[in-house]
């Protein structure tokens, strides 16, 4: 099994040297990355040291806090997870941002490739290239302290634009976990795939509503930030959308993404479901068939149960 750093780069959101903003917010949407990649790490048996910078300091302190930590472990490798910008994309003009994992040399070629392949297959991302690029999606800084300044191998793996609709779009910060861990891991694991709910596309109505997530809320350029949301603000949705929305957060109206608005949903209101989602139905639990068959039966209204799941009572 492997020893390995990982951390998210910047301070906390709202907090010194924190990071890009945009339609994403780089502090938060690393952080959850960073979590998961830790967790899935783990998970496979590998032991793993959370390097992040969770103060209020400057861009200087943050690094140096990050180095320090990063050091005081002998590991495989450090991760520094982070998400792009100067995109400035706010509407989607069908081009994704894409995913860039940053290196020293060409010793983490391998690694880096793979980070790389995986997060641009899992969303439909450009791998991104320059001229010091090795290969599709890696490329080779000597500048970057996370990279010059600690000594196991190091990548800082640019994950997607925080300012490209369609980058954001798609984005899902724990199956991006997933596909930088089998890079690391050079395997398939098993793990979350989604459904956060975050990154649900979703038809919104006008109507009392709260905010799943910190996210921004913009003038009507969608460039400008007018406040911070916090997760559990309520908000009155002032329009139709399936991607942006007009909103009113107290007395101020903006524009949000849809993906951070959910509905108050009252009692006999019909719903839908926008995404596949797994139902886990405990052990000893009384259930009645509602057809014929021995591979599946339809229980309960509309979920269909492998007939392996159940006996006869």
């Amino acid at each position: 099994m492997g020893t390995y750093n990982v951390h998210a780069g910047h301070c906390p959101q709202g907090q010194g040297a924190s990071g890009a903003v945009g339609i994403l917010q780089e502090s938060v949407e690393d952080r959850i990355v960073k979590n998961e990649v830790i967790r899935l790490l783990r998970a496979e048996g590998n032991t793993v040291y959370d390097c992040t910078c969770d103060e209020n300091t400057t861009k200087t302190g943050c690094l140096n806090k990050i180095i320090a930590k990063c050091n005081a472990h002998r590991v495989d490798g450090d991760y520094s997870i982070h998400l792009n910008s100067g995109r400035n994309d706010y509407h989607g003009d069908t081009k994704t941002g894409g995913v860039e994992v940053i290196i020293y040399d060409t010793g983490m070629r391998e690694i880096a490739e793979r980070i790389a392949k995986n997060i641009a297959e899992e969303f439909g991302y450009t791998l991104r290239s320059d001229s010091t690029s090795p290969c599709p999606g890696v490329k080779i800084d000597k500048g970057l302290r996370v990279l010059n300044s600690t000594k196991a191998p190091a990548a800082l793996i640019e994950c997607c634009f925080v300012d490209d609709a369609d980058d954001a779009k798609v984005w899902d910060a724990k199956r991006c976990a997933k596909a930088i861990v089998e890079g690391i891991l050079n395997k398939k694991i098993s793990g979350t795939t989604g459904g956060s709910g975050v990154n649900t596309v979703r038809r919104i109505k006008p109507g009392t509503a709260y905010l799943n997530s910190d996210c921004p809320i913009y003038d009507v350029t969608f460039k400008n930030v007018i406040i911070n949301g916090k997760k559990g603000d309520h908000i009155t949705v002032l329009d139709h959308g399936t991607e942006g929305v007009k909103v009113r957060h107290n007395s101020t109206v903006g524009y949000m993404h849809c993906k951070y608005v959910m509905p108050v949903i009252y009692p006999g209101d019909k719903l839908q479901t926008v995404e596949d989602v797994t139902i886990t139905i405990k052990k000893g639990t009384q259930l009645v068939s509602q057809d014929n068959g021995y591979l599946g039966n339809i229980v309960n209204g509309n979920f269909l149960i492998d007939s392996k799941s159940v006996e006869k009572i």
